[in-house]
């Protein structure tokens, strides 16, 4: 299955950051805390953060709701976690992985 991340959107970079941090930390800061670290990371404020992310989530969520990831829109703390999750699977092809985490 082909997955289609946006990766000239700006919520991109947000996003793949976010993924980075709950990989590695293997679980998912408060919402205050993600963006905050976030916007001292990219140089931007919170509120541009959270719109971003909304758009990404917007985008993305209907193709990944094809593989069963996603019933209704999620919140992007959900989209977040569950990306995450997705992504941190074993069974998953090395592309998705790829794909979302690949350097710039």
């Amino acid at each position: 299955m082909d997955y289609e991340f946006p990766t000239k959107v700006n919520g991109y970079h947000y996003l793949k950051e976010s993924l980075i941090m709950v990989l590695e930390d293997n679980s998912l800061p408060s919402n205050k805390m993600l963006f905050s670290t976030l916007a001292d990371k990219f140089n931007t404020d919170e509120a541009n953060i959270d719109r971003c992310l909304r758009t990404i989530v917007d985008k993305m969520w209907q193709s990944l709701a094809k593989v069963g990831l996603f019933i209704e829109r999620p919140t992007n703390r959900e989209f977040i976690y569950k990306c995450a999750e997705f992504v941190g699977r074993r069974d998953v092809q090395a592309s998705v992985y790829d794909i979302l985490l690949r350097p710039d």
